[in-house]
């Protein structure tokens, strides 16, 4: 493995650590079980709504970066999940979690 690769693939690890850490802020915030006035119970459903949108984001993003680590194991790392062709240089620049090339992301 180049070193352009071994800095790519130590990059998206470290963004992969961040992200698992989050969500499980996410899953392990308490409530208190104490009587909730109705306006207390409408910034829990709220906050609630927030925090799942943003889960939701974070999932997405950890799925697309094991996908590129996976490439980056296999060797197939840099060529496009869709078409087969190598993805743009600036395009993994950008986003090292990058996997198809910017005509079939546009898609």
């Amino acid at each position: 493995m180049d070193r352009e690769i071994l800095k790519i693939k130590q990059k998206l690890e470290k963004e992969r650590n961040e992200i698992e850490r989050i969500l499980k802020e996410i899953h392990y915030e308490n409530i208190s079980t104490d009587v909730l006035s109705e306006d207390e119970i409408a910034d829990i459903y709220e906050k609630n709504k927030e925090s799942e949108a943003l889960e939701n984001d974070l999932v997405k993003r950890i799925t697309k970066i094991n996908r590129a680590l996976e490439k980056i194991n296999d060797g197939s790392y840099g060529i496009c999940d869709s078409c087969g062709k190598k993805i743009e240089k600036e395009r993994i620049h950008l986003d090292p979690a990058s996997i198809e090339c910017s005509t079939c992301s546009n898609k």
